[in-house]
């Protein structure tokens, strides 16, 4: 166990720090409330002694709010109501499923940002993005986000830890009574699970099909202890930012080292520079879409020249993989699999024991042809 010192810093300024005792290989949480209205972005510094500084500090934006009105259609989930309330401002219009194809749905639906079902899907889905949670379960044969019956998991399983939706969501002490069942289109890719025999059972999925953004979450609620979790506030904010209108930056405003940002730029845009935390800029031509230059971590702007004005919008970059963040040596049973079959072969004699032999007859034929030189033969 190491005692660390967690502080929330913003402009180099200290806002707020916490202790905390952390065990090696391991994760836990900790909840800042104070000093935190109001900033665009914040850095966390761990003070602990250990080899690798360079994941001792991770910067974390303010969500992006450029949305305003999120559609659920539910009978009515407090969890999600209050969770969504918790991480957004955005106004929350709920839709009763019977409403969904009538006035008051079509009016609501076309002022959303983008749209959440609870327990129902409509037969035919709109072309937004959307988020489907715990969904219905069918007789006969299920469409797409329908659930054939039930399927019990000990544990949740995070099978993708670098997708943007699991950034910093700890799963490992969720327990979920059952998951759905689900039809998943092959578009969309499981990122969390739970074996149910030899069946991998989704729990989460995520995926993008012809420029809409879908995310499952193949269980109720009610039937686990995710709401209880500060996992929970964390997940539905990356779910928000994953599903939420896109920016000039197409990718989460979280990166991690080395990892590419994928640029929309605005059709009216002159010149689009990027401001890097070393100092540097970065000016993009016309024709590039991808920034790869994001080895630097710390906060990174986007300026954008349309017009009279400057339009900017930051992203970070920090190491957040726990593989890299890993850096125990470890075991490589391949390499003693070879030196053993080396062994196999040459009847239990090493390298040094064979190259002994042609060493000592070169050594003798020297020995001889001198002997002869000097007798005069």
């Amino acid at each position: 166990k190491k005692d660390t010192l967690v502080s929330i810093y913003s402009n180099n300024k200290l806002i707020d720090s916490k202790r905390l005792e952390l065990k090696g290989r391991s994760a836990d949480s900790i909840i800042f409330r104070d000093g935190l209205s109001g900033l665009e972005a914040a850095e966390i510094r761990l003070q602990c002694d250990d080899s690798l500084k360079v994941d001792n500090r991770a910067w974390v934006l303010r969500p992006r709010r450029s949305f305003k009105n999120i559609a659920l259609v539910s009978n009515g989930n407090m969890f999600l109501e209050e969770g969504l309330r918790a991480v957004s401002p955005a106004k929350i219009s709920l839709i009763n499923p019977k409403e969904w194809s009538g006035a008051k749905g079509t009016a609501i639906s076309k002022s959303a940002d983008f749209l959440i079902f609870d327990g129902f899907v409509p037969g035919k889905l709109p072309n937004r993005n959307l988020l489907v949670v715990n969904p219905p379960v069918v007789k006969g044969k299920p469409s797409i986000f329908e659930a054939s019956g039930f399927a019990r998991v000990p544990s949740v399983e995070v099978l993708d830890p670098n997708h943007p939706i699991l950034r910093l969501v700890d799963l490992s002490e969720v327990r979920i009574a059952r998951l759905k069942a689900t039809l998943v289109p092959s578009w969309m890719r499981t990122i969390a699970g739970g074996k149910s025999g030899n069946t991998l059972a989704t729990a989460i999925a995520a995926g993008e099909d012809a420029g809409r953004r879908v995310v499952l979450l193949s269980f109720d609620l009610g039937d686990s202890d995710l709401p209880l979790r500060i996992a929970y506030p964390i997940l539905l904010a990356n779910i928000i930012d994953y599903i939420s209108p896109a920016s000039a930056g197409k990718n989460p405003s979280q990166l991690n080292i080395g990892e590419t940002l994928a640029i929309r730029p605005n059709a009216s845009a002159k010149s689009i520079t990027i401001d890097c935390p070393d100092g540097h800029r970065k000016e993009l031509g016309k024709e590039e879409r991808f920034f790869q230059d994001t080895q630097v971590p710390g906060i990174y702007r986007i300026k954008q020249a349309i017009g009279s004005r400057v339009v900017s919008e930051v992203f970070a970059v920090s190491l957040i993989s726990q593989r890299e963040s890993d850096i125990a040596p470890s075991d490589h049973p391949e390499l003693a699999l070879e030196q053993s079959s080396k062994n196999g072969r040459s009847g239990g004699k090493t390298d040094t024991e064979i190259w002994q032999w042609p060493a000592l007859i070169a050594l003798l034929l020297l020995f001889v042809e001198g002997w002869v030189y000097l007798k005069g033969y």
